[in-house]
């Protein structure tokens, strides 16, 4: 393994961890309507993007990539496509349907590797495609559980699935990448915080000091996953990311059922094993392929 994809696993495995504790965080601020919590996101992760760039001496470089049409283009539908994830989400924990967010973000995977597949032209080998078959059949299960066409689950992995695709079609370092998108969102944030303030609804200073805090506290769990989930996108082929973004949808799974008791029989668990069978044949094959090429180039290095 070279170490751009050694980079690249361990920038995935930071970023999906603490995603899959977001529904702990999010829950404390319940009170919070959705798009505020969205608003406060945007907001705050603007004053800490600026204050770095600003130390860095990165930020007139941002303002360049802003103009610069080829790039801010993608970088909108990105951040349009982020802020779309960001609601259903805080949206679906605060209304207690963490299970729902699982299933979206075992979703996520699937929707990744049809995007390497069919906009990246990668190839899956024979055990691949057999890990992707028993992933699907376990998230089609689930669906069939459901009885309903689950929009939450489907909205959150379609906008997250194309968002890592268009970050994967600009040429901009993952924190001016970051710092371009909360831009381009921040005047729609403000306003709405604007009009909140007008409306005497703000949440921000008319609660506790913990509540303020958290919402503070938004810009910087925001930011670092986002930055490590770009860098590791960068890294890593989509069908790599697809299969490591499991670990979010597992962790969140736990929570759910553990943390805040949402029910978990027999149904539930056969499309989990499914998913895991996949993993574990997606890891197998993954270090068997890696050893032969390591093979290969010492063969013919000589």
């Amino acid at each position: 393994m070279n170490n751009d994809l050694r980079q690249g696993h361990l920038f995935a495995l930071a970023a999906f961890g603490i995603w899959g504790t977001f529904p702990i965080f999010f829950k404390h601020m319940s009170t919070v309507p959705a798009w505020e919590i969205l608003a406060y996101r945007i907001s705050w992760s603007m004053v800490l993007l600026v204050a770095f760039l600003s130390l860095t001496r990165q930020l007139s470089s941002v303002f360049g990539i802003v103009f610069n049409l080829s790039q801010s283009r993608w970088l909108f539908c990105s951040a349009s496509l982020i802020a779309v994830n960001w609601v259903t989400f805080i949206w679906a924990v605060n209304d207690g349907r963490i299970l729902e967010t699982s299933l979206g973000y075992f979703f996520t995977p699937i929707v990744n590797i049809l995007i390497g597949l069919i906009f990246f032209k990668e190839k899956l080998r024979a055990l691949q495609w057999l890990a992707v078959l028993l992933a699907t059949l376990g998230v089609g299960y689930q669906v069939a559980m459901l009885g309903h066409l689950p929009w939450i689950s489907l909205t959150l992995a379609l906008s997250f699935g194309f968002y890592g695709a268009i970050r994967k079609q600009t040429t901009v370092s993952a924190i001016n990448g970051l710092a371009i998108e909360t831009l381009l969102l921040c005047p729609f944030a403000l306003a709405y915080l604007g009009w909140l303030a007008l409306e005497d609804n703000l949440s921000f200073s008319m609660s506790t000091p913990a509540l303020d805090l958290l919402l503070i506290s938004t810009g910087l769990v925001t930011i670092l996953p986002l930055i490590w989930f770009a860098a590791a996108a960068r890294r890593l082929p989509m069908t790599t990311i697809g299969f490591w973004q499991y670990t979010t949808p597992t962790i969140t799974m736990q929570l759910a059922i553990w943390l805040y008791d949402e029910p978990f029989d027999q149904h539930k668990l056969i499309p989990f094993l499914f998913i895991w069978a996949g993993l574990v044949i997606f890891s197998f094959d993954s270090v068997s392929f890696g050893r032969k090429q390591r093979q290969w180039q010492a063969q013919t290095a000589r």
